[in-house]
């Protein structure tokens, strides 16, 4: 954003919050992440193309909004193809975004636990025009490059 001070253009900073908020109510995803196939054992990885300051908004964890016990009989179908994309989060009671049938990049990103220093986000709940999102942030500098990576805050996943 930009604003116009004393005859010149000056860059005007908005707050991360700020930034989600928009985002979100957009509907879109930052340009300077990318999706990408990291092998066909993994899958895909979301990766910087520029540099993130800590604090910095990433992306929204979109998906259809469903109830625990819905995401519970699907889970289980997934299992089978190793393929579930639940998010599970407490507002107002426990709620569940099933990103399955989204292409949105936010479904893509890894897991890796916090103290690792793969793991350079976070996700939060951010409540707007009181509906809840799912936000991702930078909990550290992210260079251009890196992939996204959080903690999915489930200690027994196969993986670990």
């Amino acid at each position: 954003m930009a604003a116009y001070s004393r005859g010149k253009i000056a860059k005007q900073r908005i707050s991360p919050k700020r930034e989600a908020e928009f985002m979100c109510r957009s509907g879109l995803d930052c340009d300077a992440l990318k999706v990408e196939l990291i092998n066909r054992r993994i899958g895909y990885g979301v990766f910087a193309t520029q540099n993130f300051p800590k604090g910095s908004f990433l992306v929204e964890y979109v998906g259809e909004r469903i109830v625990p016990k819905e995401a519970e009989e699907r889970e289980m179908k997934h299992k089978i193809k190793h393929t579930s994309y639940m998010f599970y989060f407490k507002w107002n009671g426990l709620k569940c975004i099933d990103a399955t049938n989204t292409e949105r990049k936010g479904k893509y990103i890894k897991d890796e636990e916090v103290g690792s220093p793969l793991n350079n986000c976070v996700m939060r709940l951010l409540v707007t025009e009181n509906y809840p999102r799912i936000c991702l942030f930078a909990n550290r500098e992210i260079k251009a490059g890196e992939e996204l990576r959080y903690d999915y805050g489930e200690a027994n996943l196969p993986w670990r």
